[in-house]
C-alpha cells in the first residue's frame, strides 16, 4: 500500500498517529515467568466480584489483550514497576497506573466530578462521593465511566445507534457500509494506557509503536483492528497530581480516536473535524486545561481567553478563511488560533445543525477505493465539497455566512442553509 506522499508527512512534535501497526517482538520467552503483580493491586470497590462487576458495566479486570502480539501480561514484563490496574468495559480496555489526587479545580469541574462520583456510588456504593483524594482505583474506574460516556456521546453526534454497528463484519460496500466490527465500526476494543512514568511510555512506544515517545500517543493498530492511546502521567499538565487536567487530557485524545476509528479506520479525515470534535468534548470538561500544546504560560493564558474572544466574535471577527481551515489534512500543522476556529465551527454545528453535521461526517467516512488504498489529498477535498454540498447545500463560503449570522447581536439574521 502507498501512502500519497502529502498524507505521509505527518509531524511527530507532539503526537504521533501511526497508519499503520509496526510491533517489535516483545512476547515472553517460552517458560519465562511473569513477575508477580505489585503490592495493593486489588480493587477496593468491586473485589473482583462478578455482580459488582456487571453493575459498573465491566467485563473483567484482566487480563486483557493489548494489541496482536501482546497482553497486559507482556507489559507486565516489560514494566514491571508500573502498578497498572485494568479496566475492561463494553467498548474499551483500559490500563491506568495513576495514583492519588486531591478533588480540587475549577467549580465547574469539581461539581462534575462530585456529580462522576455520585453516579459511581450508585453502581459501586463503597465510592465516597465527599471524597477529598482519590485514590488511583477510583481514577481508574473514573476513566472508564468517563469512557463510555464519550462513547456514548460520539454515537449522539454521530446521530448513529449502537445496534448500527453490532453486525458489522465489513462486507457491504459505498455509503452502506458501517466498520468491521461492533467498536464504532472497529473490530477491537479501544485501548488506553496510562503509565506512571514517561521512561514507560518511551519503552512501550518502542517496543509496540516502532519508535520511542514520551508524548501522549495515539496510533491505529491495523494489525488488531483497534485505537490506541497511551500517555505518561509526568509531564507538563501534571497529569498524575491533577485531576482536571486528566480528565481534559483523557476526553481530547478519546474523542479523537473515536472519530477516526467511526465505521473503522480507512483514511484520514480533514483535520478540522476530528481537531474540532476532539476539543469540544475536552471544553466540556475544562476551558481552563489547554490540551493543545502549549509551549509557554502566555499560550496556555491565551488558550483560558477563548470563550472571551468567541463571544466578541460579532464585533471582532477571530479566524481567518474557513476554506483555508478545511485545506488541512495533517492536524498538527494547525495553528492554535485555527485550532479555536475549528472547535467553534464544529460545537456551532454540532449545536444548530447536528442532523446535517452528522450526515457531513457520514459522507467523509464512505469507503475509498474499496479501502485497498488512501485516497489522494485532492480526492479527500473532492469528497469534503461533495459532502458540504450535500448536508449544507453550499460550499465554504456559504458555511461561515451562517455561521456568522447566527452569532448573538442585538438583531439576530437567520441562517442561510436552513432557509
Amino acid at each position: 500500500m502507498t501512502i500519497p506522499a502529502r498524507l505521509s508527512r505527518l509531524s511527530h512534535l507532539s503526537i504521533v498517529v501511526a497508519l499503520v501497526s509496526v510491533l517489535a517482538p516483545a512476547c515472553p520467552l517460552p517458560g519465562q515467568m511473569l513477575p508477580p503483580p505489585r503490592p495493593a493491586t486489588s480493587d477496593p470497590y468491586t473485589a473482583g466480584d462478578d455482580g459488582a462487576l456487571a453493575r459498573a458495566g465491566y467485563v473483567s479486570l484482566g487480563p486483557v489483550p493489548i494489541s496482536a502480539n501482546h497482553s497486559s501480561d507482556d507489559l507486565r514484563l516489560l514494566l514491571p514497576d508500573e502498578p497498572l490496574r485494568w479496566v475492561e468495559t463494553a467498548h474499551f480496555r483500559i490500563g491506568c497506573a495513576l495514583g492519588g489526587a486531591d478533588v480540587a479545580g475549577a467549580p465547574a469541574f469539581v461539581a462534575q466530578l462530585r456529580g462522576e462520583l455520585a453516579d459511581l456510588q450508585r453502581l459501586l456504593p463503597g465510592v465516597p462521593q465527599k471524597a477529598k483524594v482519590l485514590d488511583g482505583w477510583l481514577r481508574t474506574h473514573l476513566l472508564a465511566l468517563r469512557a463510555e460516556r464519550l462513547y456514548a456521546a460520539a454515537l449522539s453526534t454521530l446521530d448513529c445507534e449502537q445496534t448500527l454497528f453490532e453486525g458489522a463484519r465489513g462486507d457491504a460496500a459505498g455509503s452502506t457500509f458501517v466498520g468491521v466490527g461492533p467498536h464504532l465500526g472497529m473490530r477491537e476494543k479501544f485501548t488506553v494506557l496510562v503509565f506512571a512514568r514517561t521512561a514507560s511510555l518511551a519503552r512501550y512506544t518502542a517496543a509496540y509503536h516502532g519508535a520511542a515517545t514520551t508524548a501522549a500517543a495515539r496510533r491505529h493498530d491495523g494489525a488488531f483492528g483497534a485505537m490506541v492511546f497511551a500517555v505518561a502521567a509526568e509531564g507538563g499538565n501534571d497529569l498524575g497530581r491533577d485531576e482536571e487536567a486528566m480528565a481534559a487530557t483523557f476526553a481530547y485524545h478519546v474523542a479523537h480516536n473515536l472519530y477516526v476509528g467511526f465505521r473503522s479506520f480507512g483514511h484520514l479525515l480533514p483535520a478540522w473535524v476530528p481537531e474540532g470534535l476532539a476539543l469540544r468534548h475536552a471544553r466540556q470538561v475544562s476551558e481552563r486545561v489547554a490540551v493543545i500544546d502549549v509551549q509557554s504560560d502566555a499560550d496556555r493564558a491565551a488558550y483560558r481567553q477563548w470563550t472571551a474572544r468567541l463571544a466578541n466574535a460579532r464585533k471582532k471577527w477571530p479566524f481567518g478563511p474557513t476554506d483555508a481551515l478545511l485545506q488541512h489534512v495533517d492536524g498538527a500543522s494547525l495553528t492554535p488560533d485555527e485550532r479555536l476556529q475549528a472547535f467553534a465551527l464544529v460545537d456551532w454545528l454540532a449545536c444548530a445543525h447536528r442532523e446535517r453535521f452528522a450526515a457531513f461526517v457520514q459522507r467523509l467516512k464512505d469507503p475509498f477505493h474499496e479501502r485497498l488504498r488512501f485516497p489522494t489529498v485532492d480526492e479527500l477535498m473532492a469528497r469534503q465539497d461533495d459532502a458540504l454540498r450535500a448536508a449544507f447545500d453550499g460550499d465554504a463560503a456559504l458555511l461561515t455566512a451562517c455561521w456568522r449570522a447566527t452569532l448573538p447581536s442585538k438583531r439576530r439574521t437567520a441562517c442561510a442553509c436552513c432557509r
